[in-house]
């Protein structure tokens, strides 16, 4: 990867903090392109495969016994196994 290295400094919980976030300061972000066109936000096409990174889904504990719910983290294992 050219010898770069990824420097994290934050994780937001939506994408929609995003723009406002890397329109005050010098960082880039990994920004779903469907939310395009946005004026804070410039896209920088890459040819490279870009590096992998772990998703994480996380819910409140109230909504263990939900079959919905259930039946949701059940479809997500199946697609992101």
């Amino acid at each position: 990867m050219q010898g770069l290295k990824r420097n994290i400094v934050m994780s937001v919980p939506s994408f929609s903090a995003a723009p406002d976030i890397m329109a005050a300061t010098d960082v880039i972000a990994f920004y779903p392109s469907r939310l395009l066109p946005n004026e804070k936000v410039i896209p920088l096409h890459l040819d490279n495969k870009t590096p992998k990174f772990e998703v994480v889904a996380a819910w409140h504990s109230r909504s263990n016994h939900s079959q919905l719910h259930m039946w949701v983290v059940e479809q997500l294992k199946l697609l992101f196994r």
